[in-house]
Formats: C-alpha cells, sequence, structure tokens
C-alpha cells in the first residue's frame, strides 16, 4: 500500500478513537490541532470537526444527544462528513439505544 494512503488510513483511524474516548484530554486537543494541518485535505477537515467537538463536549456521555440539543449546527457537520451510518455505529457502540437522536438521524438522506 502507497505511504500515502496508509497515512490517511491510519489517521482516519486515529480520528475516529478519539470519538470513543470517554474524556477527550487536552493532550488530544493538541494531537487534533496538529491534524489539522495534515497534507489531506480530509484528514484535516475531520481533524476540525472532532477537536471543535471536544471543545464543546470533551465528555462522552450523552455527547451526541447534547450536540442535538445545544449545538445543532455542529451535528449537522457531523452527519454530513461522517454519514448517518457512522453516527448511527457510534450511538450502538454506546448503548444509546433509547436516545431520541435516532429519529433525527432518520431524517437525514443516507448516502
Amino acid at each position: 500500500m502507497p505511504r500515502e494512503k496508509r497515512d490517511r488510513s491510519e489517521r482516519f483511524d486515529e480520528l475516529h478513537e478519539f470519538l470513543h474516548q470517554s474524556m477527550i484530554s487536552a493532550k488530544n486537543i493538541t494531537r487534533l490541532e496538529a491534524l489539522t494541518w495534515h497534507e489531506d485535505h480530509r484528514v484535516a477537515e475531520l481533524a476540525a470537526l472532532i477537536l471543535e467537538i471536544a471543545r464543546a463536549l470533551p465528555g462522552k456521555r450523552n455527547r451526541w444527544l447534547k450536540l442535538l440539543r445545544h449545538h445543532r449546527p455542529l451535528l449537522n457537520r457531523a452527519v454530513e462528513l461522517f454519514g448517518v451510518e457512522c453516527l448511527e455505529t457510534l450511538l450502538a457502540a454506546n448503548g444509546d439505544f433509547g436516545s431520541p437522536l435516532w429519529r433525527i438521524l432518520e431524517q437525514y438522506p443516507t448516502r
């Protein structure tokens, strides 16, 4: 696999791991800031979004529901960049099956 493709894949994995952490720490925020300057535009774009989420809601507990209630434009950007399926996977992984966010996600078009 070419170096650029492997690096992109590794950075995507790294970025998604931040969303699974119970707390996005100051050290994580520093790493996200660095990734916003990544040469791959998509990596930089995702890093910037996750950085904004981390600054608004560093704790994992009800992160997506709080985005829905208090940071709707940020949630809309997350759905646009990650896709509905990715957010459904995150909700399921967190056991948020009773969340009203499921009904909201049904309103978004799937890719």
